[in-house]
Protein backbone atom coordinates (compact mmCIF):
# COMPACT_ATOMS: atom_id res chain seq x y z
CA UNK A 1 0.00 0.00 0.00
CA UNK A 2 1.49 3.13 -1.34
CA UNK A 3 0.04 5.96 1.17
CA UNK A 4 0.54 9.58 1.46
CA UNK A 5 -0.41 12.87 2.57
CA UNK A 6 -2.41 14.63 0.11
CA UNK A 7 -1.28 18.17 -1.58
CA UNK A 8 -4.26 19.69 -2.27
CA UNK A 9 -7.91 20.10 -0.75
CA UNK A 10 -10.23 17.18 -1.41
CA UNK A 11 -13.21 15.32 -0.60
CA UNK A 12 -13.20 11.80 1.58
CA UNK A 13 -14.23 8.84 -0.60
CA UNK A 14 -15.69 7.25 2.05
CA UNK A 15 -17.70 10.14 4.48
CA UNK A 16 -17.22 12.63 1.78
CA UNK A 17 -15.94 15.52 4.53
CA UNK A 18 -14.50 18.09 2.86
CA UNK A 19 -10.43 17.90 4.07
CA UNK A 20 -7.64 20.85 3.22
CA UNK A 21 -4.07 20.59 1.83
CA UNK A 22 -1.92 18.72 4.17
CA UNK A 23 -4.95 17.51 6.47
CA UNK A 24 -5.90 13.85 4.82
CA UNK A 25 -4.41 11.23 2.98
CA UNK A 26 -4.42 9.23 -0.29
CA UNK A 27 -3.87 5.95 -1.07
CA UNK A 28 -3.07 4.16 -4.28
CA UNK A 29 -5.57 1.49 -4.87
CA UNK A 30 -6.01 -0.61 -8.05
CA UNK A 31 -8.25 2.10 -9.67
CA UNK A 32 -5.37 4.86 -9.01
CA UNK A 33 -5.07 7.57 -5.73
CA UNK A 34 -8.20 7.49 -3.65
CA UNK A 35 -7.89 10.55 -0.82
CA UNK A 36 -9.26 9.87 2.78
CA UNK A 37 -9.76 12.22 5.99
CA UNK A 38 -7.55 11.15 8.64
CA UNK A 39 -10.47 8.98 10.31
CA UNK A 40 -10.58 6.87 7.20
CA UNK A 41 -6.87 6.62 6.64
CA UNK A 42 -6.29 2.84 6.24
CA UNK A 43 -3.31 1.35 8.56
CA UNK A 44 -0.20 -0.04 6.79
CA UNK A 45 1.02 -3.41 6.35
CA UNK A 46 4.34 -3.49 7.65
CA UNK A 47 6.94 -0.71 9.53
CA UNK A 48 8.18 0.13 5.90
CA UNK A 49 4.89 1.13 4.75
CA UNK A 50 4.75 2.85 8.11
CA UNK A 51 8.09 4.48 7.63
CA UNK A 52 7.06 5.49 4.30
CA UNK A 53 3.46 7.14 5.12
CA UNK A 54 5.35 9.09 7.41
CA UNK A 55 8.07 10.45 5.31
CA UNK A 56 10.54 8.50 7.41
CA UNK A 57 12.60 7.35 4.76
CA UNK A 58 14.55 9.62 2.66
CA UNK A 59 16.30 8.23 -0.72
CA UNK A 60 19.73 9.11 -1.52
CA UNK A 61 22.31 8.27 -4.36
CA UNK A 62 18.89 5.39 -5.65
CA UNK A 63 18.51 3.79 -2.40
CA UNK A 64 16.55 3.86 1.00
CA UNK A 65 17.70 5.17 4.33
CA UNK A 66 15.51 4.95 7.70
CA UNK A 67 15.24 8.63 9.40
CA UNK A 68 16.08 8.65 13.32
CA UNK A 69 12.53 9.88 14.07
CA UNK A 70 10.93 7.10 12.31
CA UNK A 71 13.39 4.67 14.35
CA UNK A 72 12.29 6.41 18.11
CA UNK A 73 8.50 6.91 17.14
CA UNK A 74 7.93 2.99 15.92
CA UNK A 75 10.51 2.06 18.92
CA UNK A 76 7.91 3.88 21.27
CA UNK A 77 5.12 2.35 19.46
CA UNK A 78 6.61 -0.97 19.74
CA UNK A 79 7.13 -0.95 23.82
CA UNK A 80 10.41 0.89 23.71
CA UNK A 81 11.18 1.23 27.83
CA UNK A 82 15.00 2.49 27.96
CA UNK A 83 17.93 3.67 25.80
CA UNK A 84 21.33 3.56 27.18
CA UNK A 85 24.34 4.80 26.11
CA UNK A 86 28.04 4.98 27.09
CA UNK A 87 30.96 6.48 25.55
CA UNK A 88 33.45 3.23 25.36
CA UNK A 89 36.28 5.73 23.95
CA UNK A 90 37.54 8.93 22.66
CA UNK A 91 40.35 10.46 21.03
CA UNK A 92 39.71 14.23 21.15
CA UNK A 93 43.14 14.85 19.99
CA UNK A 94 42.29 12.38 16.62
CA UNK A 95 38.18 13.59 17.26
CA UNK A 96 37.70 9.85 17.65
CA UNK A 97 34.47 8.69 19.89
CA UNK A 98 33.14 5.10 20.29
CA UNK A 99 29.43 4.85 21.81
CA UNK A 100 27.83 1.60 22.85
CA UNK A 101 23.96 1.65 23.56
CA UNK A 102 21.59 -0.46 25.18
CA UNK A 103 17.78 -0.45 23.66
CA UNK A 104 15.42 -2.81 26.14
CA UNK A 105 11.72 -3.09 25.51
CA UNK A 106 9.03 -5.76 25.17
CA UNK A 107 10.78 -6.97 21.94
CA UNK A 108 13.85 -8.12 24.35
CA UNK A 109 17.54 -6.03 24.75
CA UNK A 110 19.58 -4.84 22.00
CA UNK A 111 23.03 -3.82 22.14
CA UNK A 112 24.79 -1.27 18.79
CA UNK A 113 27.80 0.53 18.40
CA UNK A 114 28.08 3.54 16.89
CA UNK A 115 32.09 5.58 15.89
CA UNK A 116 32.71 8.95 14.43
CA UNK A 117 36.12 10.21 12.89
CA UNK A 118 37.16 12.74 10.88
CA UNK A 119 36.77 10.36 8.03
CA UNK A 120 33.28 9.43 8.33
CA UNK A 121 31.61 13.17 9.46
CA UNK A 122 30.89 15.72 7.63
CA UNK A 123 32.62 19.28 8.26
CA UNK A 124 29.51 20.91 9.90
CA UNK A 125 29.16 18.01 12.37
CA UNK A 126 32.74 16.78 12.96
CA UNK A 127 33.13 18.80 16.28
CA UNK A 128 30.44 17.42 17.44
CA UNK A 129 31.83 13.92 16.71
CA UNK A 130 30.83 12.49 20.37
CA UNK A 131 27.12 13.13 19.69
CA UNK A 132 27.41 11.79 16.30
CA UNK A 133 28.67 8.51 17.77
CA UNK A 134 25.91 8.29 19.89
CA UNK A 135 23.21 9.68 17.55
CA UNK A 136 24.76 6.26 15.41
CA UNK A 137 24.80 3.35 17.94
CA UNK A 138 21.07 4.62 19.38
CA UNK A 139 20.06 4.44 15.47
CA UNK A 140 21.64 1.14 15.29
CA UNK A 141 20.09 -0.39 18.30
CA UNK A 142 16.52 0.93 17.23
CA UNK A 143 16.78 -0.70 13.98
CA UNK A 144 17.34 -4.22 15.49
CA UNK A 145 14.96 -3.23 18.43
CA UNK A 146 12.28 -3.10 15.54
CA UNK A 147 13.69 -5.08 13.00
CA UNK A 148 14.75 -3.05 10.53
CA UNK A 149 17.20 -3.86 8.19
CA UNK A 150 17.80 -0.63 6.48
CA UNK A 151 20.74 1.81 6.96
CA UNK A 152 19.46 4.91 9.39
CA UNK A 153 20.50 8.00 7.57
CA UNK A 154 22.34 8.85 10.30
CA UNK A 155 24.90 6.04 10.15
CA UNK A 156 26.25 6.82 6.59
CA UNK A 157 29.47 8.98 6.17
CA UNK A 158 29.46 12.77 6.12
CA UNK A 159 29.35 13.28 2.41
CA UNK A 160 25.94 11.85 1.02
CA UNK A 161 24.05 14.17 -1.50
CA UNK A 162 20.50 14.06 -2.45
CA UNK A 163 19.33 12.56 -5.56
CA UNK A 164 15.47 13.28 -5.68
Amino acid sequence: MILARNKKAMSCAICRKDVGPGEGWAWKSEVGWVPVCEEHKPEPKNLLEQLRANNDIVKLQGKEFVLFSGLLSIAHNNGLESLETTLEHVDWEKQRALTKCVAKGVRGTFTAYGDATPENTSKMVRSAFVRMSETRAIARSLRFYNGIGMTARDELPGKVSNED
